[in-house]
């Protein structure tokens, strides 16, 4: 019982709070999500030490209850022994939370601004690592349902998919990585975390 109550409460907060408390903190700034990403609220040049620290903040505690969920959700279904799936959730978590404090930067890449740049590469590259690793760990998390919860796996193969096909499109078609695309990734993210959880716990 204990085990279900936390995976509701995480699954909610995850998916339902956090997301509006980042949709009403964009709305209170100047921001433009067809030109901008997300991360640019780290950037405390543009957006200033508070909604920085904001960002920060919000981002780690994101990947502290990615952790959370999974831990549990693993420890329900027994899926405890399994390496691969442990893999992927230490390196989706360890990377959103150093993403956390790996703040945006669009500094002029010159040999006098190394450390700056060198901020902004390593941003560019867990982002990267975040888009990729929590979509696989997902899909592995699937695939372990399909034995004995075949319609509550299909369907989070489904949500998944069709996010992570969602997300190409528009890198594609926009050529570039954009808030919108961030926002339809976290959304799609944040409907199979809640639905998944959901149905696991009734099923």
């Amino acid at each position: 019982m204990l085990i279900n109550i936390s995976i509701l409460s995480i699954s909610a907060l995850s998916s339902i709070i956090i997301p509006f408390i980042i949709y009403h903190r964009v709305r209170d700034i100047h921001f433009d999500p067809r030109k901008e990403t997300l991360s640019f609220m780290s950037n405390r040049s543009l957006f200033g030490k508070k909604m920085s620290e904001g960002f920060t903040e919000v981002l780690f505690v994101t990947g502290i209850l990615t952790f959370a969920f999974f831990w549990l959700m693993i420890r329900k279904l027994g899926f405890a022994n399994d390496h691969k799936i442990w893999e992927w959730l230490i390196i989706s978590t360890i990377s959103t939370i150093l993403l956390a404090f790996a703040h945006h930067n669009i500094i002029p890449f010159r040999i006098r601004n190394i450390y700056p740049n060198i901020i902004r590469i390593i941003h560019n590259i867990l982002a990267v690592i975040v888009f990729i690793s929590l979509p696989i760990l997902i899909l592995w998390f699937d695939r372990f349902l399909l034995p004995d919860k075949k319609l509550i796996a299909i369907a989070g193969i489904f949500i998944i998919g069709a996010t992570i096909m969602a997300t190409v499109i528009s890198i594609i078609v926009k050529k570039k990585l954009t808030g919108i695309t961030e926002i339809s990734f976290v959304i799609g993210i944040s409907v199979w975390n809640i639905a998944t959880g959901i149905a696991v716990i009734i099923y």
